[in-house]
């Protein structure tokens, strides 16, 4: 779910530049090619020697190659030779904590990440990380702390937190989370659903309902929206249309057609 820049300063620094990245992924999918160093190399002097250059872009190019493969115990081995090389390449702290996380070792991964500094005094995209392996260990809070404390959010960030808030049993600060991923993407179905469903559990059926008709407009015959609309009627008493929306909600989904 994230992208990692570097500084300019790192970019100097960093053995793995954008353009490594792009390459290599250009020698992984051309299989029929032998396996070899990407075509496009990186311009810029590095400032180190270049057996250790090499050797970490080959460590790297071959973690890609077992990530793809799902060897990820592979990857983790090569990922590490890599940035053991190149500690200053945000991507590969990125990549190597993500491999961490897959393999459920998330003392591992925050250490990596945070490096013995506070939430406030990391990146963005670390402090996505940061809060991905708080939920993965189960510390619903401390990753809804660190998303609320990230400056710039997108949707996902706002679903997450959304889904965080629920989980803690706070329903309005789900509902606003809901509201402004939805802001951001007003034609995703889930958020719509999930707003729906908290409207109906607040007792807001003009809400509720005014979102479900709006999908059913967008989306005819979504089961989804249709068994919201039904719930919204019994709320209110009218056992007869929900009935009916039951019964149109039993039927095929013709909304994907």
């Amino acid at each position: 779910m994230t992208s990692c820049s570097l500084l300019p300063g790192a970019q100097r620094r960093s053995l793995i530049s954008r353009a490594t990245i792009a390459a290599a992924g250009v020698v992984l999918l051309a299989s029929c090619m032998p396996a070899h160093f990407p075509l496009v190399k990186p311009t810029r002097s590095l400032g180190i020697d270049r057996a250790s250059q090499v050797r970490a872009e080959n460590y790297f190019i071959t973690a890609l190659d077992y990530e793809r493969r799902g060897l990820t115990r592979m990857a983790e081995r090569f990922y590490e030779m890599a940035y053991a090389l190149d500690p200053q390449s945000s991507i590969l702290k990125e990549k190597l904590a993500l491999t961490y996380l897959r393999l459920s070792k998330f003392t591992q991964a925050l250490a990596l990440v945070k490096n013995d500094r506070s939430t406030s005094e990391l990146s963005d995209a670390e402090q996505r990380l940061v809060a991905q392996i708080y939920f993965r260990m189960g510390h619903v809070e401390k990753s809804a702390a660190v998303y609320e404390q990230l400056r710039e959010k997108g949707s996902d960030e706002y679903y997450a937190l959304a889904m965080l808030s629920e989980m803690m049993g706070n329903t309005q600060k789900a509902i606003a989370n809901y509201r402004e991923c939805y802001r951001l993407s007003p034609q995703s179905l889930p958020v719509r659903l999930k707003l729906g469903a908290l409207y109906l559990k607040e007792g807001d059926t003009f809400r509720a309902e005014s979102i479900y008709t709006a999908i059913e407009q967008d989306r005819p015959n979504n089961p989804d929206a249709l068994n919201g609309l039904a719930l919204a009627a019994l709320v209110q008493a009218d056992t007869m249309r929900a009935m009916d929306f039951f019964t149109l909600a039993s039927g095929p989904d013709t909304s994907q057609i």
